[in-house]
């Protein structure tokens, strides 16, 4: 079973019969409407994207899984390209935490042929995917097999810190909220993370946009219900997601939590990285102004809102 709709009757007769050939093309579907997208041809693109989401079949890409058998609370997805040794470091974050009804599924993008050795050895689901299917389209195949009620989103240059899973278990069984950022503090001590105002909110629980998706997380069932992320994205996807979220869902349903901790570098510390992600978040903006006209207003506002008391306790 997809974690998106299957094929309607009215494609049937573009979409290949045969599972294994529909899985097949929507892979080509999947590069067409990435080239379509950095084209701006914004509608084309989404089209196409609908029609990938209607073939893909996620249970048919390659998995090891060495998870236990144990129930889990949480799920840990972990979306991974050419990660080197840093994936090593934010996984071993996670095997210290005290807490341990969770899991790790590390989504494999590509270019971490170093490192499949050790995540072998790891009580993990490692799935290997054919083509790098960016971070939005990875976490939405990671919460298709997560086994838990709430899925966390870590990136694999994020190191958790301690309390990390606890921490996230408590908010939800604290407040009302389909969602949640946390925290993100320098991973490299002599990094000035000052002008990056939206990694650090202060220690308030506060409305929020979900806007530092290096750190952040949902009730499943919650985001499954939304589609997930939107796989044309990279840059933007959590508040593209946030907002749609607040339309169906209403007011002040994601929130900041300032101690789920996890440290991070922003690509500002890299001149020609930073640089290559100003144009990429330049287009995706773009996007999203066609996508949802209303959604700059909609930032806007949710960024100037300091009221801890709009998220509810539970049972409230």
């Amino acid at each position: 079973m997809n974690l998106f709709s299957r094929p309607s009757k009215d494609a049937g007769s573009v979409i290949p019969e045969d599972p294994g050939e529909r899985h097949d093309y929507a892979l080509k579907l999947y590069g067409s409407a990435q080239r379509l997208f950095h084209d701006k041809k914004f509608r084309a693109a989404r089209k196409i994207i609908s029609l990938y989401r209607k073939c893909i079949d996620y249970e048919r890409l390659t998995k090891y899984d060495t998870r236990t058998a144990d129930p889990v609370i949480l799920s840990v997805v972990v979306v991974s390209y050419n990660a080197g040794n840093v994936l090593a470091e934010c996984l071993a974050s996670l095997d210290a935490q005290e807490e341990r009804r969770f899991e790790t599924i590390v989504v494999d993008n590509g270019n971490n042929e170093g490192a499949k050795e050790d995540l072998l050895k790891k009580h993990i689901l490692h799935i290997a995917c054919p083509v790098n299917f960016g971070l939005s389209e990875g976490r939405n195949i990671g919460a298709h097999f997560a086994r838990g009620g709430v899925i966390a989103f870590l990136d694999d240059d994020a190191i958790a810190a301690p309390g990390y899973i606890r921490n996230i278990r408590s908010a939800f069984a604290t407040y009302d909220i389909l969602g949640f950022r946390g925290k993100v503090l320098p991973k490299t001590a002599t990094i000035d993370h000052s002008k990056i105002r939206h990694y650090d909110l202060g220690d308030r629980v506060i409305p929020a946009d979900i806007n530092a998706e290096c750190n952040c997380g949902f009730l499943r069932d919650a985001y499954i219900d939304m589609g997930g992320m939107d796989p044309l994205l990279f840059g933007h996807e959590g508040s593209e997601l946030s907002y749609r979220i607040h339309e169906k869902y209403g007011e002040y349903t994601l929130a900041y939590l300032p101690e789920i901790v996890v440290y991070h570098d922003h690509s500002i510390v890299n001149p020609d990285k930073q640089k290559a992600k100003d144009v990429r978040h330049a287009l995706m903006n773009e996007y999203l102004k066609k996508k949802f006209p209303r959604i700059k207003k909609y930032r806007k506002r949710i960024k100037n809102i300091e009221g801890d008391r709009l998220i509810k306790l539970k049972g409230m």
